[in-house]
C-alpha cells in the first residue's frame, strides 16, 4: 500500500506533498469533494486493490459509507470539507506498510464509524490517520484495528471522539496516537497490547484528554502504561482503565483473581475470567462491564464442583442472555438453583421443587460470566451461563 509515508506536519501544503509524493512515484487516491454528491462519486469510483465494492448514499451534508471490501492494497484518501460528514457503515479491510494509512484525511469535515462499520489494518501500519488540522474522527460503534496504531493524529485542531465499538492496536502500536489534539472518550473500548491506549506523540505535555467512559487496556503495570503520562490525565472516576503485568511471566491465572492486573480508578472489579472459549480479564464499575480477551492466557475455573452423568438430559438456554435462563432437566429433578459470580459469590437462590421446567430472571445482573448450580437429588450440577 503507498499511501502517507511523510511527514505531513513538514509540508507547506497539500499541493506540495503531492508533488513529492508524484517524484517518489507513489500512488495515492483522494477524494477530493466540494460537496456531498461529490465525495459519494469519488468514493465509489476508489480503485482500492482489493475485493469487494463501496456504495454511497446522500441526505444534505451526509455520506453514508456501506458495503465490504476485503484485501485492499490502496489507501483511501477524503478530502472532507466543513460541515460534511462521512458515515462509515462499511467493511474496509487490507494492508499497508509501516507508517500508512488504511484511510486518511483532509479538510474540516467529519468521519464518523458507526455500528457495523471496520477499518482494519492487517499488518503494521495505521487504520485512521488525520493528516491536515481541521478534521474529526467519531468512534460511535463498530471497530477500528490494526496490528499496529488504531488512530493517528498530530495537528492542533484535529479531534479524536470515542462514544462506542472498539478501537484496538496489536503488537507495539498505539490504540490512539495523538499530542497536540483534543481526545475524548465518553464510551467503548480503547485496547492496545505493548503500546499505550492513548500514546502522546510529541512526547511532551500537550493536547487535551478527557475520559468520562469506556474501557481502556494495555500491558504494564500502572495507569500510565494505559495512558501517556505526558497527557494531563483528569480524575477518572466513571471509566474502567486497566493494565495487565505481562512482564511477570504468567500465563495460567485462576478464573475470579485479579493476580498481576492493577485498575484505576480504584473502585473498579477486574479479574480473570472466561468468555466465548477465550481467557481474559473482566472489568466492572457500575454498569460498566466488559470482558478484554487475552491470547495465551488460560484461565482456569473455580472449585466449585461440577458432576456430569451422561444418563440424564439437562439444557439450559438461551446461553448467552440478556434476561432470562430456561432450564429443561428431563428426570433431573432439580431441587433448587443458585447463581454465582466468578470469584464463588453467591448472588441468588430458588427452591424450585422438582420442577421438570425451570425460569431464572438474571435480567438485574450485570453483562459477564456466572455459575448456574443446581442441586439434585444425584448431586450438584454446574452450568456456565453469559449475561450479555
Amino acid at each position: 500500500m503507498n499511501t502517507n509515508l511523510l511527514n505531513y506536519k513538514s509540508m507547506k501544503n497539500v499541493r506540495t506533498f503531492f508533488i513529492l509524493l508524484a517524484f517518489l512515484g507513489l500512488s495515492v487516491s483522494i477524494a477530493y469533494a466540494e460537496d456531498a454528491n461529490q465525495l459519494k462519486t469519488t468514493i465509489e469510483a476508489f480503485d482500492h486493490g482489493g475485493t469487494g465494492t463501496l456504495s454511497c448514499s446522500v441526505s444534505g451534508n451526509t455520506v453514508t459509507v456501506t458495503g465490504s471490501v476485503t484485501d485492499a492494497t490502496n489507501g483511501l484518501g477524503m478530502n472532507i470539507n466543513a460541515g460534511v460528514t462521512v458515515l462509515w457503515k462499511a467493511v474496509y479491510e487490507g494492508v499497508s506498510s509501516t507508517g500508512a494509512s488504511m484511510i486518511f484525511f483532509y479538510g474540516q469535515g467529519t468521519f464518523e464509524v458507526a455500528a457495523g462499520g471496520a477499518i482494519v489494518n492487517k499488518k503494521v501500519g495505521v487504520a485512521l490517520g488525520i493528516n491536515e488540522s481541521g478534521i474529526t474522527i467519531k468512534v460511535s460503534g463498530g471497530e477500528v484495528k490494526s496490528a499496529g496504531t488504531a488512530i493517528w493524529n498530530n495537528y492542533p485542531t484535529g479531534v479524536v471522539e470515542v462514544s462506542g465499538g472498539t478501537v484496538q492496536a496489536g503488537g507495539t502500536g498505539n490504540a490512539i496516537y495523538g499530542g497536540l489534539s483534543t481526545i475524548t472518550i465518553t464510551g467503548g473500548r480503547i485496547l492496545a497490547q505493548e503500546g499505550y491506549a492513548i500514546k502522546n506523540v510529541y512526547g511532551s505535555s500537550s493536547g487535551t484528554l478527557t475520559i468520562s467512559g469506556g474501557i481502556g487496556f494495555a500491558y504494564g503495570t500502572a495507569v500510565t502504561d494505559v495512558i501517556d503520562g505526558l497527557f494531563t490525565v483528569p480524575p477518572v472516576n466513571s471509566a474502567v482503565l486497566v493494565a495487565w503485568n505481562k512482564d511477570a511471566g504468567n500465563t495460567t491465572y485462576t478464573e475470579g483473581t485479579s493476580d498481576d492486573i492493577f485498575v484505576l480508578p480504584a473502585i473498579v472489579t477486574a479479574v480473570w475470567a472466561n468468555q466465548g472459549g477465550s481467557g481474559g480479564i473482566l472489568g466492572t464499575l457500575g454498569s460498566i462491564t466488559d470482558f478484554i480477551p487475552i491470547e495465551g492466557v488460560t484461565v482456569e475455573t473455580t472449585g466449585i464442583e461440577q458432576l456430569r452423568n451422561t444418563n440424564y438430559e439437562l439444557r439450559v438456554f438461551p446461553n448467552p442472555t440478556n434476561g432470562q435462563l430456561k432450564i429443561k432437566n428431563g428426570e433431573l429433578k432439580i431441587e433448587n438453583v443458585e447463581i454465582y459470580d466468578v470469584a464463588g459469590q453467591l448472588l441468588q437462590s430458588k427452591i424450585v421443587n422438582l420442577q421438570s421446567d425451570i425460569i431464572i430472571d438474571i435480567s438485574h445482573l450485570s453483562r459477564g460470566t456466572y455459575f448456574l448450580k443446581m442441586q439434585t437429588a444425584s448431586g450438584e450440577w454446574v452450568q456456565k451461563v453469559i449475561k450479555e
